[in-house]
């Protein structure tokens, strides 16, 4: 009977280990609500995005998800916040590439992407130049012509900035850069003539109709503007996207990453979704956890470089 009795005992406690590694590695994730550290103002775009996302996403996992607003500090607030949260998966980030790969290259920052784990791509916003269409700029050959232009963008180290530094660098002609608010300003500027190109977004361009997109900072082609050339497709390797995602602390375990991921990742597709980033006119990213690592990684060594010189 001591034998069966310690036997027993013995089988209990192993169970008990098993219940509770299974817990540690996202098993019984998730059981309660999920917050979602937000690097952006209410009512912004990637707070907009998140919150129509999110909807579907609870039904998905089961668990109320509540958007927290953690603003401020050109988004290291957000990034700190969520740093030093529980690695639990109930601490969920949404942020730009830019936090992790040109933010760092303005401010001194307590973080890298070291101490995360990526979870997913949301969406994609892409960076155009422009010029108003009275400029006599027609295409980027007509720009490399030039011994020297005026540039808007929300500032010589902001993602807009940089892609258009290193576009003039490229093309050898000499830049000189007037900062602005934002791109809605520069695009402005552009438009009334008080700079010879400036950055701008799809949503701008649909509003100032006397703009011509030059080309497009990103990988490829955009959907939402089929006929704008890439500036790499035109022989200038320049790309500069602007992409949201999901991530978490890095001591985070696979398994709740992989749950996570899982929750959203299927509402990418979801017909509600995709008509919102339509008329929002951004792109779905939709990278996996591993693309999105790859992307960022690289990007923060390429800035890091660029910078440097």
């Amino acid at each position: 009977m001591k034998k069966i009795a310690l036997l027993l005992a013995i089988t209990i406690i192993a169970s008990t280990g098993l219940m509770a590694s299974g817990a540690q590695d996202g098993a019984e994730f998730p059981s309660k609500a999920i917050e979602l550290n937000m690097s952006w103002p209410p009512g912004g775009s990637s707070d907009t995005q998140a919150r129509v996302l999110i909807e579907k996403a609870e039904a998905a996992l089961g668990v109320p998800v509540a958007i927290v607003d953690k603003s401020g500090a050109a988004g290291t607030k957000s990034v700190m916040a969520t740093k030093m949260a529980k690695p639990d998966g109930y601490t969920v980030m949404w942020a730009s590439g830019g936090q992790f790969t040109l933010t760092p290259q303005k401010i001194d920052v307590a973080y890298s992407i070291d101490d995360f784990k990526p979870v997913l791509g949301i969406t994609l916003e892409h960076t155009l130049l422009v010029t108003s269409k009275d400029s006599g700029i027609n295409s980027l050959e007509d720009l490399a012509k030039m011994s020297s232009v005026s540039y808007g963008s929300p500032g010589a180290s902001s993602g807009p900035g940089a892609a258009i530094g290193m576009l003039m660098d490229k093309m050898g002609v000499q830049g000189d850069h007037v900062p602005f608010a934002g791109s809605n300003e520069s695009s402005a500027a552009a438009l009334g003539g008080h700079v010879d190109i400036a950055d701008s977004r799809t949503t701008i361009v649909d509003s100032m109709t006397d703009l011509r997109v030059l080309c497009i900072f990103s990988s490829e082609r955009s959907a939402l503007l089929p006929g704008v050339p890439t500036a790499k497709e035109l022989g200038y390797d320049v790309v500069l996207e602007s992409y949201n995602g999901l991530y978490v602390p890095k001591e985070t375990p696979d398994a709740v990453v992989d749950t996570i991921a899982s929750g959203f990742e299927t509402l990418l597709n979801d017909a509600d979704f995709m008509e919102f980033t339509k008329n929002s006119k951004i792109d779905i990213y939709g990278a996996d956890k591993k693309a999105l690592e790859s992307k960022v990684r690289s990007e923060a060594a390429f800035f890091e470089s660029y910078f440097a010189n």
